[in-house]
């Protein structure tokens, strides 16, 4: 069971979420920790710090608010002028690039024109490099004390360091025609994926040079619904094409492609009775008409409507394989976890009902579960803190399911955050701490950070 506390923001309207890095690096100190957290006009970067890391580095930063998995500092602040808005947010390292030197800590943002503005859309990359060369706030005040001047003057806290959108940036990666919605990061490469269904592979080593560009979801197959990466693959999921296809990366050539719809007719079969009997979270509407009830017959008539999301394990062995197998054609391995909605035509209790599927990946990929989940779209899917999960699920209500997914998926804990209104929940997860960090969404402005027991 995950304990869950809440953390004041004071963002408005946030709606993205990041964090970084996944993995620390072995050898030499650890990374700095950071979270960032955007609305559509402006961009907060976090650094994530414990008690012994603040004397380590430094109190940096702004004002801080505390949580259990450390002080949540103000680094950077970022403000998008009025004719554009942010679409996407992204860390452009996870800490597994290797090498022999550490990559320089940077944040990826997307922003498109707002409707009635002109320019294209692009992403900026910016260093997560500002050097403080003192120690100051609370930091300063400790180190004076233990020096023996206790009545030392303590200098102001620093204030976070400003961005701005026109300048003083790393690069700008253009191209896309069309709002980039979606990023993923592989050791090497960045991907970006637009609303259009086109998807661009960017050379991070090589001053992110865009090394592939092909169109993965076309217009009459609905929008780019979600995607994912690994170490070798990008995965994707077309809206209303009720397909997952896996491409090669950096070079973007299909590797696999499964009709999730075709493929798991049978189970469907099975799961639909349980949407009149077995899920509490299934059932009518309070107030609803036992008229309404759909009679067996409707409900036969269930079919997938929609995928919503997709994600792989973060594990940094999952799936792993050598990369000369990949370049000789071998299949990508491993789960993959795929979110979706029930058609709307089977009556009340499958309207908006979403479900959860784990795919296992091969040569001939297989369903190997799914389930009924919320009552509502399943907004967000997150997979950790741990190697071996759990996965974590939000809907557009704002209530978030913590899932087991061996040996078949399984409910062990509702999340609920009193957001009545409709959302966009954000997920992000932080291996190093053992915490999983979400957002509603909306007027809600509090971070909610779970631990487990």
């Amino acid at each position: 069971q995950f304990l869950t506390e809440e953390v004041p923001l004071g963002l408005v309207r946030p709606q993205f979420l990041a964090f970084a890095p996944l993995w620390q690096a072995s050898g030499g100190p650890p990374s700095k920790r950071r979270l960032a957290v955007a609305s559509e006009s402006t961009v907060f970067v976090y650094r994530v710090e414990h008690p012994d890391q603040m004397s380590e580095f430094g109190a940096s930063g702004g004002s801080a608010a505390s949580s259990s998995v450390g002080d949540l500092r103000l680094e950077y602040k970022l403000d998008l002028p009025a004719a554009c808005s942010v679409s996407a947010l992204l860390f452009g390292e996870r800490g597994d690039e290797g090498g022999s030197r550490r990559a320089t800590p940077t944040l990826l943002v997307a922003a498109a024109p707002v409707e009635g503005c002109g320019g294209q859309p692009c992403v900026r990359v910016y260093r997560c490099e500002t050097a403080h060369a003192q120690p100051t706030g609370e930091s300063a005040g400790k180190g004076a004390a233990a020096e023996g001047l206790a009545d030392a003057p303590r200098p102001p806290e620093a204030q976070p360091t400003l961005w701005q959108w026109e300048q003083g940036f790393a690069t700008s990666l253009e191209g896309h025609t069309t709002q980039v919605s979606h990023l993923g990061l592989s050791a090497l490469f960045l991907v970006s994926g637009d609303d259009a269904g086109w998807c661009r592979v960017w050379d991070k080593p090589r001053q992110y040079s865009c090394v592939a560009s092909e169109r993965l979801v076309a217009e009459s197959d609905g929008a780019l619904a979600d995607m994912a990466t690994d170490r070798h693959f990008l995965y994707t999921c077309g809206a209303s094409d009720l397909t997952v296809s896996v491409w090669t990366v950096p070079d973007l050539k299909p590797a696999l492609t499964v009709s999730t719809h075709a493929a798991i007719q049978g189970l469907l079969s099975k799961l639909v009775p349980t949407i009149e009997c077995s899920s509490p979270a299934m059932a009518p509407p309070v107030g609803a008409d036992d008229e309404a009830t759909p009679e067996p017959g409707a409900l036969k008539s269930t079919q997938l409507a929609r995928l919503t999301g997709l994600r792989r394990p973060i594990s940094r062995w999952s799936g792993a394989q050598p990369t000369k197998t990949v370049r000789d054609g071998g299949p990508p391995k491993g789960l993959l976890f795929v979110a979706g909605e029930l058609t709307r035509g089977a009556g009340p209790t499958c309207l908006g009902a979403s479900f959860m599927m784990v795919w296992a990946l091969r040569a001939e990929p297989a369903c190997q579960s799914i389930e009924l989940a919320h009552t509502s779209s399943i907004s967000a899917v997150a997979y950790g803190p741990y190697d071996n999960g759990p996965l974590v699920t939000a809907d557009s209500r704002g209530v978030f399911w913590v899932w087991d997914y061996a040996p078949r998926l399984a409910i062990t804990q509702q999340v609920e955050t009193g957001c009545f209104t409709s959302s966009v929940p954000k997920l992000a997860v932080d291996p190093g701490s053992r915490a999983v960090y979400a957002i509603v969404g909306g007027s809600d402005q509090r971070l909610f950070v779970w631990r487990q027991q």
